[in-house]
């Protein structure tokens, strides 16, 4: 059987991927090929780490397709703040992850953890899902979970990034 290849498209510092990386051995966790679609974070990883690196178009996500079989990637995880068009939703159904910062249904989008604390909610959380043509509808994989109460919101942030490098070696 042939073995997995796994991607990240990332548009941030890609922080969660480079401290499971950095933490685990190569055959706990490797990557394929780092994406980006700007000069972020995940570009300075991908080099030091001598991993792949493509720069996607996010004007053209057919560049996104071609990337993706070009390198042969089964698997992406995302750490993006742009959605993907429907058509390659459906063309990698089950194998685009997302690690959204909050419990969703509950929380969706871009201000997850922060809508999560204005809220009121007395637990905070993580959530791993594969995506959909929907603001993180998706199914999900797995769900990560902290109280709230009596927690700054730096230590809160801390316990939820601690929670998606677990979901994402997991994973």
């Amino acid at each position: 059987m042939k073995n997995k290849k796994f991607g990240v498209l990332a548009s941030t510092n890609a922080s969660v991927v480079r401290t499971v990386f950095m933490h685990t051995t190569r055959d706990q966790f490797d990557l394929d090929l780092v994406i980006v679609d700007r000069n972020c974070g995940a570009v300075n990883f991908a080099n030091v780490n001598k991993i792949p690196l493509e720069t996607l178009n996010p004007n053209n996500y057919n560049n996104l397709d071609e990337i993706l079989k070009k390198n042969d990637i089964d698997y992406l995880y995302l750490f993006y703040t742009r959605l993907i068009p429907g058509q390659l939703v459906q063309k990698y159904r089950k194998r685009i992850i997302n690690f959204h910062p909050s419990l969703l249904p509950a929380c969706p989008g871009l201000s997850g953890f922060e809508d999560t604390l204005k809220s009121g909610a007395l637990i905070a959380g993580s959530t791993a899902h594969y995506i959909d043509e929907g603001i993180d509808t998706g199914p999900q994989i797995m769900q990560t979970y902290a109280a709230t109460k009596g927690v700054s919101f730096v230590e809160l942030r801390h316990k939820i990034f601690a929670q998606q490098c677990a979901s994402l070696f997991q994973i």
